[in-house]
Order: C-alpha cells, then structure tokens, then sequence
C-alpha cells in the first residue's frame, strides 16, 4: 500500500489480487482509518488462525531457533501497546495484559512459559482495540509528529507514523 500527498489531500493506492488496484482520496484532517484498511483483516485472520489453532500448533517454529507461532502473535500484540501506549501515550494500556512496560521481557517475549489460545485472544483483542482507537482519531497530519523512545540503552526519536510503517 501506497500513500501520497499534497499537504492538502492524501491518496491511497492499495493493490488486492481480487480487486486490482484500488485508490482512494481524502481531506487532510480525515482520520487515517483508510491508509490502514488491510490491519483489519490481518487482526480477523490472526484471530481466526489462534481460534483454530491447537496448541501444538501454536507452538510450531519455522526452522529450530525461531520462536514458536504464539511467541510472534504475542509479541505483535505486545508491541502494538508499546508503541501505542508507552511511546506515543496513547490511553489503554491497562486493558491488556502489558499495562506496564520496561527493558525486562514481558509475558509475549517469555519462551519459557507458552501462551495458550484464550491468552492470545485476549491480548490480540485488547491490543486491538486500542489501535482501532488510533486509527479513528489520528489523522495523515499527526504520522510526522515525533516523540523519545526513552531505553535504558539509549533514546531515539520517532514519528507516529514509525510503527505504521511495520504494521501495528
């Protein structure tokens, strides 16, 4: 997915193997909701995949040192609180399980202890909801306002629209 503008409008050019190429236009001060529309369907086919999914499954890697399936979802979920919440002080955090954040792993990035189904949906849907919050309220203007990343191993500078490049 593409996006382009003007200063005072935005495109989207989107590309769907059913549908082709598809544009679409908006004033700048509209949410940003339509450059996104694919995170939707990735949040019901990773709900899906989880509610399907037996624990062994989930608890495939793709080669020996890879994490497992639900150490990924996991820490996607994880990481859309993160950045969301901890970063960009968005509210929510407390509706999920990684209402508190430092440099110590978390529940998503814990190998030792495999999250089941039930686990992953929850933080899949509470992350989830916090994100579409996001989607709805930031506009194309507000991806370039910068904030710290403050580490322990240092602090950086980023953009609202630094996660959306990866795909909260």
């Amino acid at each position: 997915m593409g996006r382009w503008g003007d200063g005072e409008c935005w495109w989207v050019r989107e590309w769907s193997s059913e549908l082709g190429a598809r544009i679409f236009c908006g004033a700048m001060s509209d949410s940003i909701a339509p450059l996104f529309r694919g995170w939707e369907l990735l949040q019901a086919e990773l709900t899906g995949f989880v509610e399907r999914s037996s624990a062994e499954e989930l608890g495939w890697r793709a080669s020996p040192g890879q994490w497992p399936i639900w150490a990924s979802i996991g820490h996607l979920a994880g990481c859309r609180v993160y950045w969301l919440c901890h970063v960009f002080k968005e509210p929510g955090a407390e509706t999920t399980p990684f209402a508190t954040y430092g440099d110590d792993p978390g529940w998503e990035d814990d190998l030792s202890h495999p999250r089941d189904a039930g686990e992953l949906l929850g933080a899949l849907e509470s992350s989830w909801a916090i994100v579409s919050g996001v989607l709805q309220r930031w506009t194309p203007a507000m991806l370039d306002e910068e904030f710290i990343r403050t580490r322990s191993d240092g602090s950086g500078r980023r953009t609202r629209g630094s996660p959306c490049s990866f795909g909260c």
